[in-house]
């Protein structure tokens, strides 16, 4: 169902999870996917506050992207320490091997 901005004509729905998108492209997210954006975002030194369009959406998530997997460990630190969360954090920290060809 299309939510209308406040004071602004201008129509959202849902597009992409987290946000919701006009039929222009411009980007709305909801606060507790802006603020999990705003931790993978800064790792890239990219201001989630400028990412209004889901064009600029789609470039912040690939410049991010190389640093995913640390990331990924540092939110899982966040969480109570458990034997399990310690072993995966151990697996997203491995060196990945480059793959051969052949």
């Amino acid at each position: 169902m299309p939510m209308s901005e406040s004071g602004n004509s201008k129509q959202f729905a849902p597009g992409i999870p987290g946000a919701l998108v006009s039929l222009d492209g411009e980007i709305r997210f909801v606060p507790e996917e802006k603020e999990l954006l705003r931790r993978y975002f800064t790792s890239a030194g990219i201001d989630v506050d400028q990412v209004q369009t889901v064009d600029q959406y789609r470039l912040a998530r690939s410049a991010a992207s190389p640093g995913f997997m640390d990331w990924l460990a540092a939110e899982i630190e966040r969480k109570p320490m458990t034997r399990e969360r310690r072993k995966l954090i151990e697996i997203l920290r491995e060196p990945v091997d480059s793959p051969t060809s052949g």
